[in-house]
């Protein structure tokens, strides 16, 4: 069992446990929509701090997934050379320490005390502590050298992965004009899902807004989806061509328009849950960190599983041995897809 846990795929695991822990922990506590200094770097928090969270979960989603489906030989070297190196508890105490730094100039920056200190400069130092207490906690669960082979064997896919998560960004923003008619489905699917849990519902379909007597939610443009459908397009366009040879077209293309509506599905669920919460007494939590992060996380988990399931399903991917029915066509789109 001690083996397993200091394999790479062990310490990976751990490390994404361990941060995820964290994120939602910190998400819980912090909205940068309560930023009250206004300075330029204050604005650019304001403005950027809860893409840069998106664009981080969603680059370790795309990156490990397929990394371990299509680079699976590399990792296994990879794993036999870490497994012989404990983990770095100095850097996990240096990882603390960054951490309790990042706290106690959030709660300053956060909570709109004075300190004397330049607000730009408290704002600086806030994300060199966030930043490397990101690094620390990467480099306890796995040594620099293992992050630099798991870089170098994989070859591009780094760039892809960063690719597919600012495309999502962008196309989640041009999606924007469709807002209107996604925030109604939203809506509409999340009075679907709320109406079993709560006896009487308030829905004024109008100002899309939703919730119970003790708590009401607007859905916002933010909120309608558009920007996991982003995500889950930006994925499953980087797995079709990643594994364009291995997969049975046209039928595959049906993954896109099947993760488009996951999406919506738990979009949806994540509102109504964030209803309930809130309904409970907990509205502080349902509006802050929920609310902020738990869509990506979300939408990055059920794409980590959808992939791997993904590969399971001969009706989608074609097993090694055994040539794909439909000799004709099917031949001929694979040829083009194989350009």
């Amino acid at each position: 069992m001690r083996t397993r846990w200091r394999s790479l795929a062990g310490r990976i695991l751990l490390l994404t446990v361990f941060c995820t822990a964290e994120l939602m922990v910190i998400s819980f506590w912090l909205d940068t929509d309560s930023l009250v200094q206004q300075t330029r770097l204050i604005e650019y928090t304001r403005d950027s701090g809860p893409w840069i969270v998106r664009g981080i979960v969603g680059f370790t989603a795309i990156f490990i997934t397929f990394a371990y489906l299509n680079f699976r030989a590399a990792l296994d070297k990879i794993s036999d050379e870490v497994s012989r190196v404990g983990f770095r508890w100095s850097l996990f105490a240096a990882h603390c320490s960054a951490m309790a730094v990042f706290a106690g100039l959030s709660v300053v920056l956060f909570g709109g005390r004075g300190s004397g200190i330049p607000v730009d400069l408290l704002a600086a130092a806030w994300f060199l502590a966030g930043i490397s207490a990101i690094a620390f906690a990467a480099l306890t669960f796995l040594p620099y050298a293992g992050w630099r082979q798991l870089v170098l064997r994989t070859g591009y896919l780094w760039a892809y992965a960063a690719a597919a998560v600012v495309s999502a960004c962008v196309i989640g923003g041009m999606f924007r004009s469709l807002w209107q008619p996604a925030c109604y489905l939203t809506f509409s699917l999340t009075g679907f899902f709320l109406r079993p849990f709560v006896s009487a519902m308030t829905a004024d379909p109008t100002a899309f807004v939703i919730g119970t007597e003790r708590f009401q939610v607007e859905i916002a443009p933010q909120c309608s989806g558009l920007e996991g459908v982003g995500l889950m397009l930006a994925f499953g366009i980087l797995w079709l061509v990643m594994f364009r040879k291995e997969c049975r077209f046209p039928r595959s293309l049906i993954l896109i328009p099947l993760a488009v509506a996951i999406v919506f599905i738990l979009n949806s669920l994540r509102i109504a849950a964030l209803i309930l919460i809130g309904n409970a007494g907990a509205s502080e939590i349902a509006l802050e960190g929920f609310h902020s992060q738990a869509g990506w996380i979300a939408v990055s988990a059920v794409g980590v599983g959808f992939a791997c399931a993904i590969e399971r399903l001969s009706w989608f991917k074609i097993k090694k041995g055994h040539p794909s029915p439909a000799a004709g066509s099917q031949a001929v789109t694979h040829e083009f897809f194989s350009i």
